[in-house]
Formats: C-alpha cells, sequence, structure tokens
C-alpha cells in the first residue's frame, strides 16, 4: 500500500458498531469478515471464540502463518522449546462485550468461581 501510494482508510462501514465513533470519529482501516475466524482449527470453543477480541484473532492467524512462512509445523514444533511471545492489549471489545452483558471471565474461559 506504501509503495502504490494507496490509503485505506474509510468512513465507517455499513452495519458496524458506532461504539469506537465516539472516541476515534468515524475513519479508520476496517478489516472485512472478521468473523471468520477459523476457532477450531485454535482449538478454542464457540463460546469463547465469540468473546475473543479481533485483534487478538488476528494476532493468532498472523503468527500461525510467520510459522508457516519459516516452513515449520506444528508437528516438527510440538515437544520442542519453542515459544511464541507476543503483546497485544486493547480493551474497546472488552467495553463492548461488557456493554452486551457479556463481562463473566470465569464462564467466558470456561471456570468456576
Amino acid at each position: 500500500m506504501l509503495n502504490g501510494g494507496r490509503d485505506t482508510v474509510t468512513s465507517l462501514p455499513p452495519g458496524r458498531s458506532v461504539a469506537l465513533s465516539g472516541s476515534f470519529g468515524d475513519q479508520g482501516g476496517f478489516l472485512d469478515h472478521i468473523d471468520g475466524f477459523d476457532a477450531a482449527f485454535f482449538e478454542m470453543s464457540p463460546h469463547e471464540a465469540v468473546r475473543l477480541d479481533p485483534h487478538h484473532r488476528l494476532l493468532l492467524e498472523t503468527v500461525w502463518e510467520a510459522i508457516e512462512d519459516a516452513g515449520l509445523t506444528a508437528e516438527l514444533l510440538a515437544g520442542s522449546r519453542t515459544g511464541v511471545y507476543t503483546s497485544c492489549f486493547t480493551s474497546h471489545y472488552w467495553n463492548m462485550l461488557r456493554s452486551a452483558g457479556m463481562d463473566d471471565i470465569h464462564a467466558i474461559m470456561g471456570g468456576h468461581r
């Protein structure tokens, strides 16, 4: 995009939440099909996946692609002393979940009180 001089910042697409528009305006870099995350591939329950921040979904997918691009496989790495350490923080999605009444972290993670 940089080499081509393209700008992918657009107005808030129709049907998208306006929950963030007050904080950041109505312009942003929006991704299509963010709901296409393959939770089963990452061994997540549908219950957990629906509550997983889209930023974290993208992070998981990007890390997996980097591993594949390096010519590695899950079988090759299984049992090895390999770790992937990243950081990703955002509270906007959590705030939207809380607004929708989905804020019980114990229920989200399948734990008990």
